[in-house]
């Protein structure tokens, strides 16, 4: 997998030069996400059993992927990954980190020096089992808002720029500008768990709540906040005793609630996106403003549209058989399931009453 920091960097600041575009772009790009993701798969790196780590056997990855093209992995938003670590009672825990990437790192008054960073979540080291024989690893109270601005190095660094002295714990290094303090040395033989990355190993690790410090390009993309914003990849230790089959249901269910809650919340803002063949079965859109919205072939079985305005809406195609349509609002140019416009004092129980003597059904 390419860098995703150095991708997002490239492709902020070309979206950047279009800020109509970016508006345009990455909302439908989150919605699409949220209704193509449907297949989570637990798979045991081979890799993992080389690793100085605790107990590598027992670690595995967790990958996303997109039903649409199978073979590719899609990254995790931070609060999919935080609520993997708070619900899945099938793993003692999991760790979410990012792809390696390059950053500027200042020490003393050296001259800037291009490193290898990763962006770990507090527990990483924890959930690895990776020991810190000088300082400590992060902490999960490092990821907190306000908590200060901390950095575990490498063994390599560490004999590097220090010289192997172990009083390098409090140094002081800067990333364009920040000073961060360093708590902890890695053990000798680890250099992450991606043995195979092109893009290096990592020589620093920082608490995920550096990623607007370290990466500032995404700043204004909120990736501790943003639902749609994939960029973690996660790890975890299964809890003794449990199966592989039960952990990936666990999680699968998981993810799927958080996916179809807030591809609704998005939902209920969107206008002039591209919505079509999107699961929205049971979901609650009551006085959502959909306008000019592509549902065309959308399954909206028992979906509640109460009062929902549907401007210029196509619903082609669409499945609303038993959805709820009282005091829902449509213009003349909204597309009907049965691709006829719709029309004032049109009876839309014929696509939503399966009783009703004309009833038109997608299927």
């Amino acid at each position: 997998m390419r860098s995703l920091l150095d991708d997002l960097r490239n492709a902020v600041r070309a979206l950047a030069k279009r800020p109509r575009f970016l508006l345009a772009v990455v909302v439908p790009l989150a919605l699409g996400m949220g209704a193509n993701v449907a297949i989570f798969a637990i798979v045991d790196a081979v890799l993992f059993r080389q690793l100085p780590v605790r107990e590598p056997e027992g670690l595995l990855r967790v990958f996303t992927v997109d039903r649409g093209r199978p073979e590719e992995t899609i990254g995790t938003s931070y609060p999919l990954y935080a609520d993997y670590r708070d619900r899945a009672t099938a793993f003692s825990g999991l760790a979410g980190y990012s792809d390696p990437a390059g950053v500027h790192v200042t020490v003393d008054r050296r001259m800037p020096e291009r490193v290898n960073c990763m962006l770990v979540t507090g527990n990483y080291f924890e959930v690895l089992g990776v020991p810190t024989p000088v300082g400590r690893g992060l902490a999960p109270a490092d990821d907190a808002a306000g908590a200060a601005n901390v950095a575990v190095i490498s063994d390599r660094y560490w004999r590097t720029l220090f010289d192997g002295d172990p009083g390098a714990v409090g140094a002081v290094i800067r990333v364009g500008g920040t000073p961060f303090t360093v708590v902890g040395v890695a053990g000798a033989e680890f250099t992450g768990i991606d043995l195979d990355t092109p893009a290096g190993r990592p020589d620093l690790w920082f608490p995920v709540n550096a990623v607007a410090t370290v990466t500032p390009e995404v700043a204004d993309l909120k990736p501790l906040t943003a639902e749609g914003f994939g960029w973690l990849n996660v790890v975890g230790r299964i809890a003794p005793g449990t199966a592989r089959a039960q952990a990936d249901a666990q999680l699968a269910a998981i993810a799927d609630e958080r996916i179809a809650r807030y591809c609704i919340e998005e939902f209920k803002k969107a206008e002039g996106v591209d919505l079509s063949g999107m699961n929205l079965q049971h979901a609650i859109l009551n006085r959502a403003r959909i306008t000019n919205v592509n549902l065309r072939g959308a399954n909206l079985q028992h979906a509640s549209l109460y009062e929902a305005k549907l401007y210029g809406t196509n619903l082609q195609g669409a499945n609303l058989q038993f959805a709820r349509l009282e005091g829902a609002k449509f213009d003349e140019n909204t597309i009907l399931p049965d691709g006829n416009k719709w029309t004032p004092g049109m009876n839309m129980a014929r696509f939503t009453d399966p009783r009703h003597p004309d009833f038109w059904s997608a299927t």
